[in-house]
Formats: structure tokens, C-alpha cells, sequence
């Protein structure tokens, strides 16, 4: 059998315990410790976004001229480089809204010609910082720029740049 002085610190603890909770004071401790975890996981993916590669990462080689957004153009008038983020969107607009003709070089470069804007080139698959990029290198058909150079050229990149092609 429970003491009178035991059953009237059981109706005490009982009408804390209920007038904590009315108040918002238990059940909180928990929400407050689940905000702090979210706004931690937060903090590391933005901290995440802002460190993550982009276009404007890259350098060209010595004597290219950077035009931003990753555009380049080269010492040669109808020359230059151009930088996109990898996605299957960028891939698929590009080879199914030109005519273009391709044809692999090797395991990581791909030279290609497309008549409907009278250009060549050389595009392959590189990686920064976790993310993948497209780099293409081109010429018009009149700059008289063969597509070894073109190939010399993605090298020239790579080194500035300190990547290397993925194979493709």
C-alpha cells in the first residue's frame, strides 16, 4: 500500500509533469535537438554547393582569351574552347540538334565535324572537384586548324587546369 506522503509526491510530480508539457518546456529539449541536426546537415551542404566546381573554375592555355562561362578563344581567328557541365541534358541537346559526325580518337577524346555550323573539333569528359565537365575544342572549317591541333589543344587545357579525361 502506498503512504499518504508517496501519493502526494506522485499528484505533485504528476501536475509539474502536466503543466511542463502545457508549457511547452518537454517535447521541446527533443525538437530543439532535431532543428540543430538539420541546421548542421544544412550548414555542410551549403558549405558543399559553395565549394563545388563550375565553368568558371577553368583557366585556358597561355595565349586563349577568356570570354566567361566557360568560353575561350584561341590565338587562331575561329578557334576556341568551350566548357560545359556535364548532364545528360547538355549531351543529348547537342548531338540530337546538330548534324554532327563523330568519331572516337580514343578511350577519352572525340573528334567531331558538324556541318550545319561549318566547325570541327575535340570534346572529351573531364572531372573537378566531384564534378564532371564536357570540354570541347573547336575551329571553324576556314581557320585551317587541323583536328591534331585540336587534340594538342584539350592537352594544353588539361595541364593548366590539372585534369585528366575520363574515359568516355
Amino acid at each position: 500500500m502506498i503512504s499518504n506522503r508517496k501519493m502526494y509526491i506522485l499528484q505533485v510530480k504528476h501536475i509539474l509533469l502536466s503543466k511542463a508539457k502545457t508549457n511547452g518546456m518537454i517535447g521541446d529539449e527533443k525538437n530543439m535537438k532535431t532543428k540543430i541536426i538539420i541546421g548542421i546537415l544544412l550548414l555542410f551542404l551549403m558549405i558543399g554547393v559553395c565549394f563545388a566546381a563550375n565553368v568558371n573554375d577553368f583557366k585556358g592555355p597561355n595565349g586563349w582569351n577568356n570570354k566567361g562561362n566557360g568560353a575561350f578563344l584561341g590565338p587562331v581567328l575561329g578557334e576556341g574552347i568551350l566548357v560545359m557541365e556535364h548532364n545528360d541534358e547538355n549531351v543529348k541537346d547537342y548531338l540530337d540538334n546538330v548534324n554532327v559526325a563523330i568519331k572516337k580518337d580514343n578511350d577519352s577524346i572525340m573528334i567531331y565535324n558538324d556541318s550545319d555550323l561549318s566547325q570541327h573539333g575535340a570534346m572529351e569528359v573531364v572531372e573537378k572537384d566531384g564534378s564532371k565537365f564536357i570540354v570541347q575544342a573547336w575551329a571553324g572549317d576556314e581557320a585551317g586548324v587541323d583536328d591534331a591541333a585540336l587534340k594538342t589543344t584539350l592537352q594544353e587545357f588539361n595541364k593548366v587546369n590539372n585534369v585528366k579525361p575520363l574515359e568516355t
